[in-house]
């Protein structure tokens, strides 16, 4: 039960007696001041509460003895800042308790009544003083207890030895404090230093301030090679530049490293050079460098004919969007025999014209955002088992104009499930685009672009699900799109934003979309009749009867004008019709 975001400010005895089999309830991001001793009776199957961003001063005794099951607790941002013994004595009685979220001040001691709460293993901590000071007396009575995830959402300082009462830890995110006017970023890396050779599955340190930028060297990583580690996250931080030398030994003495992400980073002095010692890792099987933004990035590169990329054989997904400035060329993927996801969207491609070598399991391709004004018919020929295709924004609509046999495109990737050509400007398909015998396509997005006319499908094709043709220049369907669609078999067609025409030449359209069960958003869809005015279709198809009659009516008007038939015959032949 979702209740965030209400405005309330306090929770009523039995407010939830009705509710027995509920699991997860939110109450968050609400004004709460206060909580009744039995608001929570009832609710024996209770797992997560979510009292976190009010304004609770303190917990009545007894709030949480019905709750046997709960497992997730979050309390944070709240006014809990004196933990009174009494209150923290409550909380040692949720014996099922496994997760806790909640705020912390200077001079925070780790309650030893906790000790109690034995299977409590993954710990959120909000600092809500810029004196805080993480040290190893701070968690002294933490020690026997099995936490295995630590999250600090703010580290204004942080001692040499804090982890040493974790462990049993086995992942640590650290958000540095963007709002903190200086973060400790030498102390965070020289804190890893007691995780040596420790099995470890996840490092992540993120969110910093931008005049607390620092260099990724070799004094840093040396911390974290040490320590057999499975993923590591550097996100959001202001990195002036990467060490290559240091980031080599790291690659070649992490032998564990299985996910690697550097993403939304300041990188000021290094371009992606750092791609080229890729191969040193071992074990690499994901890998992230996205949205990190360069001080060079703006210039652009000069074309080169064919350029190679060699991977770490075990690496199955790439992503090195936001990243890539230059004109397209001839791509050879090196190792690139286990890579599944290749994604490149938002990288500042100037042209598409290139094609790529080694990536013949990719199943996952990203491009979007790139200029493909000027375009190669053979850019996705090597992806022979492309399942995935997000073309979206990459201007398309141009590139398919300026080049002969545009409807080849997709020629070599019969395996499709999913296409995303949306937002690219195009007037219409190319001739033969989707007349191919794919396999297993289910889904099409041409929405946001300028067409006018329903594509054309190969007769082949019947696993389609989904074609969005939403915000395009569509009026009307003729009779022979109508059966092209009919063809297709059960496929949901959405069509909202679009300039529809409700008039007697669209009668039969108007027919078909009232009969069909294939539009979904029909409820969404206007149109503007023949008086300029814009009404929503479902007005019209509601009265299809006495729109039918009139247009029939404006026929033999017309025919009587043509033939100069007198006026009494005309008026004849209108009261018949209008008698049907």
């Amino acid at each position: 039960m979702d209740l965030s975001s209400n405005s309330l400010k306090m929770i009523r005895g039995f407010t939830f007696q009705f509710f027995k089999n509920i699991t997860d309830l939110y109450l968050g991001y609400n004004v709460i001041q206060s909580i009744d001793t039995n608001a929570f009776y009832g609710l024996h199957r209770l797992q997560s509460l979510h009292l976190e961003h009010n304004f609770l001063q303190a917990f009545p005794i007894g709030m949480f003895d019905e709750l046997k099951c709960l497992q997730h607790l979050s309390i944070e941002y709240n006014k809990l800042q004196n933990h009174h013994d009494d209150q923290i004595l409550e909380m040692s009685k949720i014996l099922s308790l496994t997760t806790l979220s909640y705020d912390i001040y200077q001079d925070y001691k780790f309650p030893s009544q906790w000790s109690t709460l034995s299977k409590l293993n993954r710990l959120a901590i909000f600092p809500r003083s810029s004196k805080v000071q993480f040290n190893k007396e701070m968690f002294a009575h933490i020690k026997m207890m099995s936490i295995m995830s630590l999250h600090l959402d703010r580290v204004p300082s942080i001692s040499d030895d804090f982890f040493e009462n974790f462990p049993k830890l086995d992942s640590i995110s650290l958000y540095l404090g963007d709002g903190l006017p200086k973060n400790p970023i030498d102390q965070v890396f020289k804190s890893f230093e007691v995780l040596k050779r420790r099995n470890m599955t996840n490092i992540e340190i993120a969110h910093s301030r931008f005049d607390n930028g620092f260099i990724l060297n070799l004094e840093k990583l040396q911390y974290l090679w040490s320590i057999c580690l499975k993923r590591l996250t550097l996100h959001e931080l202001y990195i002036k530049d990467i060490s290559l030398y240091a980031l080599q030994i790291f690659s070649v003495r992490s032998t564990c490293i299985e996910y690697l992400e550097i993403s939304k980073n300041v990188l000021l002095d290094r371009g992606v050079s750092y791609v080229f010692i890729l191969p040193n890792f071992r074990n690499l099987k994901v890998l992230k460098i996205t949205s990190n933004w360069h001080h060079s990035r703006s210039k652009r590169s000069q074309q080169s004919r064919l350029i190679s990329f060699v991977l770490p054989q075990t690496l199955e997904e790439l992503y090195v969007g936001d990243n890539l400035a230059w004109d397209m060329a001839n791509i050879n993927i090196i190792n690139g025999h286990n890579l599944r996801v290749l994604s490149c969207k938002n990288s500042v491609i100037w042209s598409c014209e290139g094609s790529f070598v080694g990536v013949i399991n990719v199943e996952y391709f990203d491009m979007s955002g790139w200029t493909c004004e000027k375009l190669s018919v053979d850019l996705l020929y090597g992806f022979p088992n492309l399942q995935t295709l997000k073309a979206s924004g990459s201007r398309l609509g141009k590139g398919f104009v300026n080049i002969a046999g545009a409807g080849s495109f997709l020629s070599k990737n019969l395996r499709l499930h999913d296409i995303n050509l949306s937002s690219n400007k195009m007037n219409s398909i190319p001739n033969g685009l989707f007349l191919r015998p794919f396999e297993q396509l289910t889904s099409v997005n041409m929405s946001y672009n300028n067409l006018k006319i329903f594509p054309k499908f190969h007769a082949s094709i019947k696993t389609l699900k989904i074609i969005d043709l939403t915000f395009n220049s569509l009026t009307y369907f003729n009779t022979e799109q109508i059966e092209r669609i009919k063809r297709l078999g059960e496929v949901d067609i959405f069509l909202r934003g679009n300039p529809f025409q409700c008039s007697c030449k669209t009668l039969q359209f108007l027919k078909w979309l009232g009969q069909s069960k294939r539009v979904p958003d029909i409820s969404d869809l206007t149109c503007v009749t023949e008086k300029a005015s814009r009404i929503f279709m479902s007005e019209v198809i509601s009265n299809l009867k006495t729109f039918e009659i009139s247009c029939k009516t404006k026929f033999w008007f017309a025919v009587c004008r043509v033939y100069n038939v007198h006026y009494h015959t005309c008026h004849d032949i209108n009261r018949r019709i209008l008698s049907i």
